[in-house]
């Protein structure tokens, strides 16, 4: 069932991989190779909404697969014919140094540590964590097992405590894939979470690697599954690993194009976005302090980059809001908002809040270990972009911000809410981290004989 389950998201993740490459067409070996990973992330994330639409259109899933099978063939068809006036250029590899197969050696074991820990997570929780059996799975089961009356699954009357406004990317991707298989299985749920974890750690290697060096990449990747509750968070099937991949993989792709100024790179960040709002409500937030983000970094090159990366946003975007607004039930959050607004002069409701957020940051990377290696190393001024370092500085400052404002007015009781603060921290990790090894010094330039 493993297998199979697998098999039937592989024409997404193809899918995928192969829009991104027709979106940016770099021929780059290191360029393709992230392709590969980001290609996993924005696959599942286009299928749902291929799914959502024929939902709309059609009211039923039946054939589903067959239009997921026949986008691929199409997909891989444009590939094969816009790639034919190519000529084939062979790939220069060059030999990883004596400290670079020593860093890349940790990243492997961490790697194969990371795969234990997930399938140990997974095998003891096959049901996951509350939210996906309760929210996303349950969600999944509504419009699975409902036919036509697969909105139900979106009903006003369901009680507010199972968040049926939240955003059914994850759901909608477990949905078609048990439809695919024809039965309710828990591997498919688990396989998702497993593919954005990869894909996560997938795209900071790659990114790393293209941006500084294979040691800095593998020292990325350590850093990266060392967060706390990174890879439990991705076996437990919830959403906030998800939308973490979207939000690094729109930081990387913004930094990319600092360097390399290729339009597509613009589309695909602003996919990814938009993606990162159709998977949970955080991510609409996301959006609003990317355009910010971009908006003061590269406010000299607004005409150039804006208009890009609308384009990418658009579908996911636009998808979002009739969902929102046709389909989706009132939220638990905006109930009475004048007198939610009138808690911004609650000075024990900001003391509590800081005190959460300043030990869950605390938790959430090894701070004095990352200071003390940056202090030794130095920054690292030859490849420094500072657009693209200010616009995800900017976009991590104001998404915590927003993270504090909505639990400073929130109607519910502030300690409930701060359980889960540090997962909604554990969404913006990966971009810290791999905003940190983009600054600093890479290991080969102090550890490696020149």
């Amino acid at each position: 069932m493993t297998l199979q389950s697998f098999l039937i998201l592989l024409p997404s993740i193809v899918s995928g991989g192969i829009l991104t490459h027709l979106i940016w067409p770099d021929k780059e070996f290191k360029s393709i190779l992230f392709k590969l990973f980001l290609g996993i992330g924005i696959g599942l994330g286009v299928n749902s909404l291929l799914v959502f639409i024929y939902l709309l259109i059609f009211d039923r899933q039946p054939g589903l697969f067959v239009v997921q099978i026949l986008i691929m063939v199409l997909l891989v068809s444009m590939l094969i014919i816009r790639g034919r006036p190519c000529r084939f250029t062979p790939i220069a590899f060059k030999i990883p140094g004596r400290t670079q197969m020593v860093f890349l050696a940790l990243a492997g074991v961490m790697l194969i540590l990371g795969l234990i820990v997930y399938t140990n997570v997974s095998l003891r929780k096959p049901q996951g964590a509350w939210d996906s059996w309760m929210i996303y799975n349950r969600t999944a089961r509504f419009i699975y097992r409902g036919g036509d009356h697969w909105r139900d699954a979106f009903s006003p009357e369901m009680y507010w405590f199972f968040h049926a406004d939240y955003p059914p990317m994850v759901a909608l991707n477990v949905a078609s894939g048990w439809d695919a298989l024809g039965q309710e299985t828990v591997r498919v749920p688990m396989l998702i979470g497993g593919a954005f974890l990869l894909a996560s750690a997938g795209i900071m290697f790659a990114a790393v690697n293209a941006y500084k060096t294979l040691g800095q990449a593998s020292l990325a990747l350590l850093v990266l599954f060392s967060v706390s509750d990174f890879i439990g968070s991705g076996a437990t099937q919830v959403a906030d690993v998800p939308i973490a991949f979207f939000m690094l993989g729109t930081g990387i792709l913004i930094f990319l194009y600092s360097f390399k100024v290729q339009r597509g790179l613009l589309v695909l960040a602003g996919l990814s976005a938009g993606l990162a709002a159709w998977t949970k409500n955080e991510g609409i937030v996301f959006v609003l302090v990317s355009l910010i983000g971009l908006g003061v970094a590269y406010r000299k090159e607004l005409k150039q980059i804006f208009p890009w990366y609308v384009v990418g946003l658009a579908l996911p975007v636009a998808i979002l809001v009739y969902f929102k607004i046709v389909l989706a039930p009132p939220g638990d959050l905006f109930v009475d908002l004048p007198s939610q607004v009138g808690q911004i002069t609650d000075l024990n409701r900001h003391f509590e809040i800081l005190k959460q957020m300043r030990l869950d940051l605390m938790a959430l990377l090894n701070w004095t270990l990352l200071i003390i290696y940056a202090f030794i190393l130095g920054v690292d001024r030859s490849r420094f972009h500072f657009s693209a370092f200010l616009a995800c500085l900017i976009i991590i400052l104001l998404q915590l911000v927003g993270y504090y404002s909505i639990l400073l007015i929130s109607p519910h009781h502030v300690l409930w809410h701060l359980s889960a603060l540090y997962r909604l921290l554990l969404q913006i990790a990966p971009l810290i981290v791999f905003l940190y090894f983009s600054v600093v010094k890479p290991p080969e330039t102090v550890f490696q004989r020149k």
